[in-house]
Parts: structure tokens; sequence; C-alpha cells
């Protein structure tokens, strides 16, 4: 059992990471704009693009799947 995890650790420790980063960066993002001084409207729209972002991914995202293969992309 011991042999099975350590083997997939490398993996998990990665995912593990990915996860702490796209959690926390909406979080670090606001804070960082917010002490900066800019503007609470400003602030609301790069925090909304940054969900737009993910829309448009999966809406144009199959296109370039489709055209280059899923192991390309």
């Amino acid at each position: 059992m011991l042999q099975n995890v350590r083997s997939i650790a490398p993996l998990l420790l990665g995912i593990a990471l990915l996860m702490l980063g796209n959690g926390s960066l909406p979080t670090v993002l606001a804070l960082r704009l917010t002490t900066a001084g800019e503007p609470v409207w400003l602030t609301g729209f790069i925090m909304s693009q940054y969900y737009t972002g993910f829309v448009l991914g999966t809406v144009f995202g199959h296109k370039l799947i489709f055209s280059v293969g899923h192991i390309r992309a």
C-alpha cells in the first residue's frame, strides 16, 4: 500500500499546489488591488474577467481540441 502512495505522491503534490494557487488567486488579487488604491469597480471588473475567461475557455476550447486532437491540445 505504501509503495502505491509513494509512486503517485509527486502527482498528488502537484495537484495540491495547483489547487492552492487557483484557490488563493482571487483573494490575493482582490487584496493587492485594494492596497494599491484601485477603485472598487476596477477590482470587481478584473475579478469578473477572471471567471469570464473560464466561460470563454469552455465555449471555444472544444474547437481547438477538435481541430488539433486531444493529444496535442
